[in-house]
């Protein structure tokens, strides 16, 4: 406190013969500081049978965690080996040798390192085609995806069809035998805006052909070339087809329909292998606003010959309603931020929750949580109070603004450490059961953390969980039994203040997050406090930071 936090200034750790055996715990808080130097007084070492001097595993462990700081080592003290100083050397060298090598995950995330970046805006502006690449290469989140879908479009399956697989129904499926699956059923809930209403008044009587004129196709989900089909027009009335209508919603350049399309095969070979007479009828339907994705997503659908894909290029929240017959059994998208509903999720998905059949429409994902923990990081604090923002955002010389400290920021926790076990924040669903006469996103949440050791808290730490459907899990939240090993598509995020706290052993840490939702815009607030001080409340009416609607 005294040099106002210096980036200037770092840690000399000493390591002395006797470390107390809860010392990982604290080494692990070290792990916040700025250690630049571990000190090992020669008195420190061990003799092995040979006379060579050797340390602890304890001084091992410690070591060991340290070496991905690349903090340089000191061996202090009068030497206590006929050979000098070279054999605490030679011995270093070799511990140093029995760390692991990075693995592909480690040097993929090495360059995000304590690197804050600022989240995306997804609504706001069109993503790039380097980040859709970065995002495809992910191993887990598609696969995820693809058992989530799997498992929906087997629970269809067992509902329309009992018998026609193994097993039965999950216990997760709200479908019901007598759900209406035929065009009969019109469409409920609000036209998009600017659609033309039907004679009902509700958009449903326009809302087939000729909304999708830009697509230069008579109908959405006429597969077979001529503009139309039996079950476009009537419903599928063939007593040995499942039809299911899916909507991948936001489908980028397409990842997330090639993993429906593998789910929805998987399906249909379950159903040959038990000698179903039955069938799978997937037809997909892949929504996207950036145009330069639906260029590559439609050359896609070109080249793989996928005749039951259809894309349309528009903004979900605007897109018309279709009538009954082509709603979606199954909406897929994956709009998630670091936070959960930070890159506006909950809007997007209320705003095309009209294409979902009402009261059947399965949501992947079904539902997200957003969690909070205090953070202690000298560093990510001080890469806040240096971040640098053109003048017309508010920007001011390197730590003489707030807008730094009233960002969050996307990073790769590095230098730092979660002061408690995170807590739920904010929670979301989907279908929206509010929607449409009481839909209500924004949140307050409070917060109340114990320390068990002092710290200094620099800010929150932010991470979420979604469970995609079933037992199928996403999640970036480190102490989740769901946690998703491998999975690179999203880092945590970082809420910093403008003063850090301290906290003794024992003190509760309150925190107050709001989320509030504007005409245009939608924003975090956010406070700290301990039992004797409490900061400021930070981005009042998004003043700093807000994502655009």
């Amino acid at each position: 406190t005294l040099c106002d936090h210096s980036p200037a200034l770092f840690v000399a750790l000493e390591l002395g013969p006797d470390l107390p055996d809860d010392f990982e715990a604290e080494a692990a808080r070290w792990e916040a500081e700025p250690v630049k130097v571990l000190v090992l007084p020669c008195m420190s070492f061990l003799t092995n049978k040979k006379g060579y001097p050797v340390l602890s595993k304890r001084h091992q462990s410690v070591i060991k965690r340290f070496v991905k700081f690349n903090v340089q080592i000191l061996v202090s003290g009068k030497v206590r080996h006929p050979s000098g100083r070279k054999v605490y050397q030679q011995y270093l060298r070799h511990l140093y040798s029995t760390v692991g090598e990075l693995t592909s995950e480690d040097e993929a995330e090495a360059p995000y390192l304590d690197f804050l970046q600022a989240p995306l805006q997804p609504l706001m502006d069109n993503l790039e085609s380097q980040t859709y690449e970065t995002f495809e290469k992910d191993p887990v989140k598609y696969e995820q995806y693809r058992k989530a879908v799997a498992l929906a479009l087997t629970d269809i399956v067992h509902v329309r069809k009992p018998g026609a697989l193994p097993g039965k129904v999950s216990p997760w499926c709200k479908l019901k035998p007598s759900e209406p699956n035929l065009a009969s059923v019109e469409a409920v809930g609000p036209a998009a805006p600017g659609a033309a209403a039907g004679a009902d008044g509700t958009g449903a009587e326009d809302s087939g052909d000729e909304v999708y004129e830009d697509l230069d196709e008579a109908q959405l989900l006429g597969f077979d070339g001529s503009g139309a089909s039996d079950s476009a027009v009537t419903g599928c009335t063939d007593p040995n087809v499942v039809e299911v209508v899916l909507f991948v919603v936001g489908a980028g350049r397409g990842p997330l329909v090639r993993a429906s399309l593998k789910a929805g095969a998987e399906v249909g070979q379950a159903l040959k292998a038990n000698k179903a007479k039955v069938t799978l009828r997937l037809r997909v339907v892949a929504v996207e606003k950036n145009p330069n994705a639906v260029v590559t997503l439609r050359s896609l659908v070109a080249a793989e010959k996928w005749a039951n894909v259809k894309v349309v290029s528009s903004d979900m929240r605007t897109m018309p309603t279709p009538p009954f017959r082509d709603m979606a059994d199954v909406m897929v998208s994956e709009l998630l931020g670091s936070f959960g509903d930070n890159e506006l999720s909950p809007e997007c998905l209320d705003g095309a929750q009209r294409f979902l059949k009402p009261g059947s429409g399965i949501s992947i994902p079904a539902d997200y949580t957003s969690h909070l923990a205090p953070l202690m990081s000298n560093k990510l604090w001080n890469e806040a109070r240096n971040q640098r923002f053109p003048a017309h955002e508010g920007g001011a010389a390197p730590g003489q603004g707030i807008k730094g400290f009233e960002t969050a920021y996307v990073v790769k926790v590095h230098n730092g450490v979660a002061l408690a076990p995170s807590q739920l924040c904010f929670t979301f669903e989907h279908p929206n059961l509010e929607w449409p006469e009481a839909v209500d996103n924004s949140r307050y949440r409070s917060l109340s953390f114990s320390l068990e050791a002092g710290a200094t808290v620099h800010g929150l730490v932010g991470y979420f969980e979604s469970r995609l459907y079933g037992d199928v899990f996403i999640s970036i939240l480190p102490d989740s039994p769901n946690f998703s090993h491998g999975m690179f598509s999203w880092f945590p995020l970082y809420f910093p203040i403008r003063t850090p706290l301290r906290a003794e052993a024992g003190e509760d840490v309150t925190v107050n997050m709001w989320r509030v939702v504007g005409p245009t815009k939608v924003w975090y607030e956010w406070a700290v406090a301990t039992s004797h001080q409490a900061s400021t409340l930070h981005n009042p009416n998004g003043r700093s930071y807000w994502i655009g609607l």
